[in-house]
């Protein structure tokens, strides 16, 4: 089936996937060898499951979250789906700013994390409540206890103040890359003019214009994605580098971010590149 007729589910996409390799032929072996790194960081790091949630079981988990972000983000990239692998690589960062400004050792920001999850349960439990026709289907011992439930976190976050993205990628050092989460939201994650006008071609005239949809887009934006992805990565692998220690990850971590910097100022590798 032609990818006019399945979209992103036509097996055609794998003519497409080679194309988007070769013409990336310097992003994509790197992206694959950082995650090897990656892989062995998460492997060795040991932690125990039981009910004090430390901060390295919380290092240990977010670092799950954003390998696993990234590999999607690398995935979607090679297959021309760019909004969705730069919506995953958002992700990506949002977890890595969350496990930079816990590899800080601040005692108190993984209690603000918990009270923060526990916020946003209270406003869900809140919005139920306020809806009638919804509560209409629940036993109303299961009302009650609802109650009860958003009364006593009323009391413990009776001064919980919510910070924000911007001020976790503070915390962890990492403020100049709260301008990519900006970008990312903006042009990606959200559904703002600006992300749809990426489905809008520029040729033909102004009462026609071509909507565009795919997977043959711009080298370049495939490019980006996946350099900004492995950025967010070196920086999640330092971060749990300080919690797990891991002499030997460290000096890999080193000459990948060498080599990083090598690639993201050399010319695109492959051919041409090519833009919507």
């Amino acid at each position: 089936m032609s990818i006019e007729e399945e979209g992103f589910f036509s097996p055609w996409l794998s003519d497409f996937v080679v194309k988007h390799r070769t013409e990336n032929a310097d992003w994509f072996p790197y992206a694959e060898k950082l995650n090897r790194t990656a892989q062995r960081l998460l492997l060795s790091t040991s932690v125990t499951v039981n009910s004090s949630f430390d901060a390295k079981l919380f290092a240990r988990l977010l670092f799950t979250r954003v390998l696993s972000n990234f590999q999607g983000a690398v995935l979607l990239s090679e297959r021309g789906m760019i909004v969705e692998a730069r919506t995953l690589a958002r992700s990506c960062l949002e977890s890595t700013f969350c496990l930079a400004a816990t590899a800080k050792g601040d005692s108190e920001f993984l209690h603000e994390m918990f009270l923060e999850d526990m916020n946003s349960r209270k406003k869900l439990a809140n919005w139920l409540l306020r809806r009638d026709h919804l509560l209409e289907h629940v036993e109303g011992a299961a009302e009650n206890r609802l109650r009860e439930f958003v009364g006593n976190l009323d009391k413990d976050l009776a001064k919980f103040s919510p910070r924000g993205i911007e001020d976790m990628a503070k915390r962890g050092d990492i403020h100049n890359m709260y301008l990519y989460y900006r970008i990312l939201s903006g042009e990606a994650a959200h559904p703002t003019f600006t992300a749809l006008m990426r489905y809008i071609g520029d040729e033909g005239d102004q009462t026609n214009l071509p909507i565009l949809w795919g997977p043959d887009c711009g080298t370049e934006k495939i490019r980006d994605t996946v350099g900004w992805s492995c950025l967010f990565l070196i920086l999640a692998c330092d971060a749990i580098n300080k919690v797990h220690k891991n002499s030997e990850a460290e000096q890999e971590l080193a000459q990948h971010f060498d080599e990083y910097k090598r690639i993201a100022s050399a010319p695109a590798v492959g051919r041409a590149a090519t833009s919507r």
